[in-house]
């Protein structure tokens, strides 16, 4: 564990980096690299490549591949006309709280 710092221009990042880090190869599936993230508790793995960094790969990379793409996302006046369609939503709040 670092030592408590009272500011980071005072602390080396090989003071905090992560020794030996969790890799994934070049040629592996995305799903195993999911899979090492998930047992290795990491939202970032090194991608090697004959054991050269090439690049990296993240939760947010996984993510935003199997979230929908930006133009199929509501704005979000139209998901507030949606939700005013189907129920008025301060009532939500109230019934939720125990007040009707």
């Amino acid at each position: 564990m670092p030592r408590a710092h009272h500011s980071l221009s005072s602390l080396r990042v090989e003071e905090m980096m992560t020794l030996n880090p969790a890799t994934v190869d070049i040629t592996s599936m995305v799903q195993d690299a999911a899979d090492l993230m998930i047992a290795a508790d990491v939202r970032h793995l090194p991608v090697v490549q004959h054991g050269t960094l090439v690049g990296m790969i993240s939760d947010r990379d996984l993510r935003s591949y199997i979230l929908p793409r930006p133009e199929k996302v509501l704005q979000a006046d139209e998901a507030r006309a949606r939700m005013g369609r189907q129920c008025r939503c301060g009532d939500v709040g109230r019934r939720h709280h125990g007040v009707t």
